[in-house]
């Protein structure tokens, strides 16, 4: 019997963690496996893919491929994105797309749409999938990726109306490396059509930028890239973390970290009146800002971390008094740790070899979008 090994296949999974109450020294309380999500089909492909949770408790988001070209060797197949919803009792419904590529980000309106960030061929895209009913036609924003493998870039939505900011290499730094600015476009709080937001000397770049809204404003944060080091490290760059806010016109901006060499991969999340902000320092803290109750005061702390090194790619959920912050330690393990009464928590829900894609939160319950790598065998 002959077997082939198709090493690499990754599979969407969203779990839900069952927090009841607890002291305040309490660990972070077992996560239980809810759904799988995963796109039929030989695809022999690394998925990519994004959620968003509403009132409803519904998680709705995105699957797709992981791709940046090249020849796919039959049996394996290129199979488009599909959109998704679990439900509450772990229910997944999935229906496919007409769009193609690679998923970015998502973003739930608060209404009945579902909206999508996703790049095919260099080419970046918005798309919606109304509840019930259909996708709507792509909007084309952009086909500058210069040398990257894909876009950062971030998504946010409210009431049939979004709003996108991503990343455009324009032109090389003094030290040859590309210089990436945001750009932005978005139908929320007016419409405006792709615009250049940052533009900073040859030096500088920014990257990395994520979005909230509520309130009748959009919250921006990103990486800056001050100047480069000489230090003879892989990350010699030093940066900060900046914010900026818009209700629609000009951005107010400034800087919100003081301190570290490099602060980086920002999360923004907005809840009532406040702002909650996650990112990386040094490549080996986990950090953590709000201005809660509101205002313009923000106040940090580092916390507690699973390893001496981390990955980028944290994510930031609120409900009521928690808040949750989920990210993947360099030795390839989902982490997830929650603030309850002002303390901070964590843990490792699902083991090594997977990768934390999105955390999402509602009724004071956190579910956990993560990435595992199996090893699939063929006859």
């Amino acid at each position: 019997m002959r077997k082939l090994a198709i090493i690499g296949l990754q599979v969407l999974v969203l779990i839900t963690a069952l927090f009841v109450r607890a002291t305040p020294s309490a660990a972070v309380e077992p996560f239980r496996q809810l759904a799988t999500v995963q796109v039929g089909g030989y695809q022999c492909l690394v998925n990519s893919g994004d959620a968003t949770i509403g009132a409803d408790g519904i998680v709705r988001g995105f699957i797709g491929e992981d791709w940046s070209g090249g020849v796919v060797i039959p049996p394996c197949a290129f199979v488009g994105i599909s959109f998704y919803r679990v439900y509450p009792s772990g229910q997944v419904v999935t229906v496919h797309s007409p769009y193609p590529g690679r998923v970015l980000r998502a973003a739930w309106d608060g209404l009945n749409s579902t909206y999508l960030l996703f790049v095919n061929n260099s080419r970046l895209y918005v798309g919606k999938y109304v509840d019930g009913f259909a996708f709507a036609p792509a909007t084309y924003l952009t086909s500058n990726k210069g040398f990257r493998s894909t876009y950062s870039a971030a998504l946010t939505a409210s009431n049939g109306k979004w709003w996108a900011v991503w990343g455009e290499d324009t032109i090389s730094s003094a030290f040859g490396y590309p210089r990436n600015e945001l750009f932005q476009a978005h139908t929320l709080l007016g419409t405006q059509p792709r615009t250049q937001i940052t533009n900073r000397p040859a030096n500088y770049a920014d990257d990395s930028p994520g979005l909230a809204y509520a309130n009748g404003r959009v919250t921006l944060v990103w990486t800056r890239y001050t100047h480069f080091s000489t230090t003879p490290r892989l990350n010699t760059r030093a940066s900060v973390v900046n914010i900026a806010t818009s209700t629609g016109g000009a951005w107010s901006a400034r800087r919100l970290t003081a301190g570290g060499f490099h602060n980086g991969t920002p999360a923004v999340a907005m809840y009532g009146r406040a702002t909650y902000i996650a990112w990386t320092r040094d490549d080996h803290l986990i950090m953590f800002a709000s201005n809660e109750p509101g205002g313009t005061t923000y106040r940090g702390t580092a916390l507690p971390t699973v390893s001496d090194e981390l990955d980028l790619g944290e994510t930031v959920a609120v409900s009521g008094s928690r808040v949750f912050i989920a990210w993947t330690a360099q030795v390839g393990t989902a982490a997830v740790a929650e603030r309850l009464n002002g303390v901070w928590t964590q843990t490792t829900p699902v083991g090594g070899q997977t990768t934390s894609t999105r955390i999402v939160a509602q009724g004071l319950k956190a579910r956990l979008l993560y990435s595992a790598s199996d090893l699939v065998t063929q006859t």
